[in-house]
């Protein structure tokens, strides 16, 4: 106490200005730190929310693509089948054409047969 007592009116003046400027400086120090701290857990919890958004977006996104694969290999699966329909469809066409080429091969060598068959056999059946 002595030591205040000796500095008199100015010293101790100077030095009341001194420390409430020194106890100034440290509550704005402190005053950083703590916003600096909690303006980090605000963005924290921030990014946590919107990673947690995110990662749903992500599993719903990964569902669609599941159903859409789902849906495109049931279409593949009916193309297929009706291309096999097709192939089908063409290859008795074909073999139906193929046997009424026939047939008519067969009836045009039926009527020159019959052209050059017995004559009066042909008239008894007409009589």
């Amino acid at each position: 106490m002595q030591v205040i007592h000796d500095l008199g009116p100015a010293g101790r003046s100077k030095r009341i200005t001194e420390g409430a400027i020194a106890t100034m400086k440290a509550l704005e120090v402190a005053r950083v730190l703590n916003n600096a701290s909690i303006e980090g857990e605000i963005r924290v919890n921030a990014l946590s929310k919107e990673r947690d958004a995110m990662a749903a977006k992500v599993s719903e996104l990964e569902g669609e693509v599941a159903d859409k694969r789902s849906v495109a290999q049931e279409r593949d699966h009916q193309v297929a089948v009706v291309e096999k329909q097709l192939a089908d469809a063409r290859t008795a066409l074909d073999q139906a054409t193929e046997s009424s080429r026939k047939l008519a091969e067969e009836k045009v060598a039926l009527k020159e047969s019959l052209k050059k068959a017995d004559l009066p056999g042909r008239m008894r059946r007409r009589t």
